[in-house]
């Protein structure tokens, strides 16, 4: 009887959705002002399309924050297309993000130009899943796009296809609430972002930027089939990356990647460079076309900060937060100095993103030290053989380098977890041994470690163990083109209304 209630469940809610989609209708807003599409989405039902003209708008920004445009249903805005329907971001300034906020699932945006005057702004910003954005071009954006959330359901996933970015990219920063380190990585399925057939160019861009696919937080993201071309030496530096555990408080590393079938042309640059940085996480890289060289010595370059440098803390105890790590460091054994007078400020050093690097004594030789949130300074050598309490130390600093003194602290043995690192490359569910497979691509292929020249990474990153240069037995890639990109817009012509 309970499987019998089932199946007429599921067909009461498909044949409810059939309806619905037989039912959508076609809203034209007046024009393409914030106003009026707004209102054109208010009036629209779920399902429904919202038409937006051909025009030239400016989006007044000055109301920080939120968006402009909200979506908070289920519908389609779509413009008249790529320099028809053309957006321009004004009074922008650093404090404004989100010039279309969405609240619901299962939603496109399609056929808009989008420009900036100040780079940080986002155009669309989600934590929902179901949804397609397409065939747009964003110009002078920094992310233009920002996911954050889990873009895939148990059935449906989300994708970025066709659109033109002209100074930026896609970030995607994903809660740390989601259990993705306890499921399975799944490579092959449709549990990831989609970002596929997209140009991305530094050509346009308003400051320098390092990736144009940065990946954060747990993501799960297939990066397929894009023309990437770095031709103005803008500051892209790895144009696709996986950021490592170390990146922020309580921020897990990126899970998994595909990135394959994509075209790299990296002919200038302000960083040095790799056109993929993996920094945790597992996947696959393979067919693709690595046409430049990399200041890093290779197209692939592999990573574990915690091996190298600080992670990030929680506060004052040094520690890493909810029982991920007990340590900042995974080195197996390190030292560390608590400070406990000024002008050691948790704020002082708050600009400079790993903390603070301890050059050496005013006048001896140099011997390099981080230190998080003002509070510890770590050492991978017993400290007291290099500094004392109470003597002058020359830091370096992006901006005011000056003389700092240890007043006061005491020396305290470390334990990182040591080998394998939290969430490092190579690991996957539960932390169990995943290894990333490299194969097929062409050009320049190499794979390096980069490691901020600390020694002793290629501990940590071992090839055949962690990284292995070859076709991974029975993986699948997903459907291409993705299913959400062959499904069109239904707009009835006896459904057509216009907003009220």
């Amino acid at each position: 009887m309970r499987h019998k209630n089932a199946v007429a469940f599921f067909m009461i809610v498909t044949l409810w959705s059939l309806a619905a989609q037989a039912n959508a209708g076609t809203i034209t807003a007046s024009s393409c002002s914030v106003i009026d599409i707004n209102n054109a989405i208010t009036a629209a039902n779920i399902g429904d399309t919202v038409l937006v003209p051909e025009g030239n708008c400016n989006w007044d920004a000055t109301p920080a924050g939120g968006g402009l445009v909200n979506i908070s249903k289920e519908i389609n805005l779509i413009g008249a297309g790529k320099g028809k329907t053309n957006i321009t971001i004004t009074n922008a300034s650093p404090n404004f993000y989100n010039a279309i906020q969405t609240g619901a699932n299962n939603w496109r945006i399609s056929g808009f130009s989008f420009t900036t005057s100040a780079s940080r702004n986002r155009v669309i910003a989600t934590s929902s899943y179901g949804w397609r954005i397409d065939n747009n071009k964003f110009n002078g954006f920094h992310y233009p796009i920002f996911s954050g959330g889990k873009a895939f359901s148990s059935s449906v996933s989300s994708v970025i296809d066709h659109n033109e970015f002209y100074g930026g990219g896609v970030q995607v920063y994903w809660p740390n609430v989601e259990p993705a380190w306890t499921e399975p990585t799944d490579l092959g399925s449709h549990k990831f972002l989609f970002i596929e057939d997209n140009k991305f160019s530094d050509a346009n861009s308003l400051e320098a930027i390092l990736h144009v696919v940065a990946m954060n937080a747990q993501a799960r993201v297939v990066t397929r089939y894009n023309d990437i071309v770095i031709e103005a030496g803008s500051g892209i530096g790895d144009a696709i990356d996986a950021h490592g555990q170390s990146h922020g408080d309580y921020i897990r590393s990126t899970r998994a990647y595909e990135i394959y079938g994509n075209r790299f042309t990296m002919t200038a640059r302000s960083y040095p460079s790799s056109a993929v940085y993996l920094r945790g996480g597992t996947g696959v890289v393979h067919g693709n076309s690595f046409l430049s060289s990399y200041g890093r010595g290779g197209a692939i370059a592999l990573n574990e900060i915690r091996a190298c440098e600080d992670g990030y803390t929680t506060g004052s105890d040094g520690n890493i937060g909810y029982g991920w790590s007990t340590t900042a460091r995974c080195t197996a054994t390190y030292y560390r100095l608590k400070i406990s007078a000024n002008p050691w400020s948790i704020f002082t050093w708050t600009t400079y993103g790993h903390g603070i690097e301890i050059t050496g004594k005013r006048s001896g030789a140099r011997a390099t030290i981080m230190t998080m949130g003002g509070v510890y300074l770590y050492f991978l050598e017993e400290p007291s053989a290099q500094f004392e309490i109470g003597e002058q130390l020359q830091t370096g600093c992006p901006n005011a380098c000056v003389d700092r003194v240890a007043t006061a602290g005491e020396y305290e043995i470390q334990h990182g977890e040591g080998y394998p690192c939290l969430d490092q490359v190579g690991r996957g569910q539960g932390q169990s041994a995943e290894p990333i497979y490299i194969w097929g691509n062409s050009g320049n292929d190499a794979v390096v470690l980069f490691g901020d020249g600390a020694a002793g990474l290629e501990n940590y990153i071992v090839e055949q163990r962690d990284y292995i240069r070859g076709v991974m037995p029975g993986y699948v890639p997903y459907e291409y083109p993705h299913p959400l990109t062959k499904t069109t817009t239904l707009t009835p012509p006896g459904n057509l209304r216009l907003p009220q």
